[in-house]
């Protein structure tokens, strides 16, 4: 297993996310939002059952389990 840290690129990312979300009013919370920007930095696929929150961000390939 790799270790994903929160690089700059994903922050930026978190960043980008979270306003974009929160102009929507589909803002979710913080540490799914972290998660996300980090395997969208990465070019990774989230792997969750939590597909409510994770598939609300956009671009983001989700899948789950």
């Amino acid at each position: 297993m790799e270790l994903l840290e929160f690089s700059t690129q994903a922050c930026e990312r978190f960043g980008r996310v979270r306003r974009e979300l929160e102009s929507k009013g589909t803002l979710i919370g913080d540490f799914d939002l972290m998660i996300g920007a980090i395997a969208l930095a990465y070019g990774q696929t989230m792997l969750t059952r939590d597909l409510g929150h994770f598939q609300k961000i956009p671009c983001l390939a989700v899948e789950t389990w």
